[in-house]
This record gives C-alpha cells, sequence and structure tokens, in this order.
C-alpha cells in the first residue's frame, strides 16, 4: 500500500440517482397523508428546498463547503481537504466512517473556529478510477491522523 493518496472527486451519478428516487418517494408521501391542501404546499415547498441544498453539497458538489478533492498522508499521519471554494483544510480528527463495499462516508473535524464539521461521501464513481476507491477505503480502514481519538470500525 502507498503511503500518500491524493484523489479528486467528482459528481456521484449513483448518489444523485438514490438521492432524487428518496426525495420522490418523500414528495409523493405528503401528497398521500390528506393533510389540507396548503399544508402539502409547504411541506412540498420545504421538501424541495432541502432538496436543493442537500444536492449542491453533496451530489453536484457545487456548494462552497463541498469536498472535492483530498491529500492523506499515512506516514506522517496528515490529511488535508480541498473544498469548492479553492480552501485546503487540515483534519484534525475523523469523528465517524462507514464504509460499506459500495459507499465510503465520514465525518472530519477540520481546523479552524469556524469550520467545523464537514461530511464527505465518496461512492465509485466519485473517482475517476476504482483502484482509487479502493485505495481509499484502505486508508480510511487503516491509516490514522495524528490525535485521532476514532475507534475502529466495526
Amino acid at each position: 500500500m502507498s503511503s500518500q493518496l491524493k484523489i479528486k472527486l467528482y459528481p456521484s451519478r449513483q448518489l444523485g440517482v438514490l438521492y432524487a428516487g428518496l426525495a420522490l418517494l418523500a414528495y409523493y408521501s405528503v401528497w398521500l397523508l390528506h393533510l389540507p391542501w396548503f399544508l402539502n404546499v409547504i411541506l412540498s415547498l420545504l421538501l424541495g428546498l432541502m432538496f436543493f441544498s442537500v444536492w449542491r453539497r453533496y451530489i453536484s458538489l457545487t456548494h462552497d463547503r463541498s469536498v472535492i478533492a483530498l491529500h492523506w498522508q499515512a506516514k506522517d499521519k496528515y490529511l488535508s481537504i480541498c473544498l469548492h471554494s479553492g480552501e485546503w483544510l487540515t483534519v484534525t480528527r475523523i469523528e465517524q466512517r462507514v464504509l460499506w463495499p459500495w459507499l465510503t462516508a465520514m465525518r472530519v473535524r477540520v481546523e479552524g473556529a469556524g469550520n467545523g464539521a464537514l461530511n464527505l461521501i465518496v461512492l465509485s464513481d466519485s473517482l475517476s478510477e476504482f483502484s482509487q476507491y479502493r485505495q481509499f477505503r484502505m486508508f480510511c480502514r487503516f491509516a490514522r491522523i495524528k490525535d485521532s481519538l476514532l475507534q475502529a470500525a466495526k
């Protein structure tokens, strides 16, 4: 295993189809509740706004806080991520991670007072090659960053 990983993330079609299907199901469910028409309209508008904001951040990667690239040095226990705004941030802690064969997700804490936590969702079609996805999953499973207290995934 190489001790260095540099990847660029692309919008995922698989995640887009999955999310659009779930959003349409939620939208349809609102109209099946037989609420008064004005409540249906309000709930539909709220669902539409939520759908649009999540789509920009995690699916199309056009939001300023969307993660579009990362650089992970396993040997130095260093991970940095690049946001759509062009800003590179150093990850101080990996709070959570999900490692499934078709999906890898991480919640990371980054340096800076106003930056807080960022979510990173990666599917196999988010990267240019499947081998990069396998390598990224191995880094998520075994590589650590300095001062990170994340327990081993079960």
